[in-house]
């Protein structure tokens, strides 16, 4: 009967240690769920921040875009009037220099 109980009591024990083995890790595991929560929740509020900052982005390449746009127009525009005056002032020049 002694070795019967012995053997029982060893099996508890055993059955004892291997259960806190699992606990210990159940919370190690707990902590790194935790800590990749706290993470996530750190990087949600990040990409919420820079949401703004991304939506007015486009806003001012867009805008920009547009100026661009309108330079280059003007830009051409003024060199074709430019290019007009001078074609102009040549054919007055040759007008007089070739009028006796």
């Amino acid at each position: 009967m002694k070795n019967l109980t012995r053997l029982i009591e060893a099996q508890d024990q055993r059955s004892s240690e291997s259960r806190r083995r699992v606990y210990d890790r159940l919370d190690e595991l707990g902590n790194v769920v935790d800590n990749i929560e706290d993470r996530l929740k750190d990087s949600e509020q990040v990409i919420k921040d820079i949401e703004p900052l991304a939506r007015d982005f486009g806003s001012i390449r867009d805008k920009s875009k547009t100026v661009l746009a309108i330079i280059i127009a003007g830009w051409t525009l003024l060199g074709g009037f430019l290019m007009w005056i001078g074609n102009s002032f040549l054919e007055w020049l040759i007008q007089r220099l070739s009028s006796p």
